[in-house]
């Protein structure tokens, strides 16, 4: 019973260490810049570049009005190794300042607020 009990355990730990993020991670927006303005029915381009110590775990590109309304929603659960760069396209089909965040499932996050008039 008792090795049971330390086997368990340590599978338990070894995979809550191998789980977790070191917290080494930086994401990088390089489309679109902060404060950028765009026409209603532009195609705006997103590119980002994300790194992570250990392993990036999947990403997450969610672009809402100020309201709190899903402009547009991408959710990639696939494992990325260390770096990763990724390019989505969204139409501007509202009017107001957008808010455009990149996550990773790794704990990495960077927001830009873009204007369509």
């Amino acid at each position: 019973m008792n090795k049971t009990l330390l086997f368990l355990s340590l599978f338990f730990f070894t995979f809550m260490v191998s789980c977790t993020s070191d917290g080494k991670s930086d994401i990088k927006i390089f489309t679109p810049e902060n404060g950028q303005s765009f026409n209603l029915g532009d195609i705006i381009e997103v590119k980002a570049e994300m790194y992570d110590s250990d392993l990036i775990r999947g990403e997450l590109l969610l672009v809402t009005l100020e309201n709190g309304d899903t402009i547009f929603n991408f959710r990639d659960i696939e494992s990325h190794g260390q770096s990763h760069t990724f390019t989505k396209s969204f139409e501007a089909t509202n009017q107001g300042n957008y808010n455009i965040n990149v996550s990773t499932f790794s704990g990495g996050s960077k927001n830009v607020t873009i204007k369509v008039n």
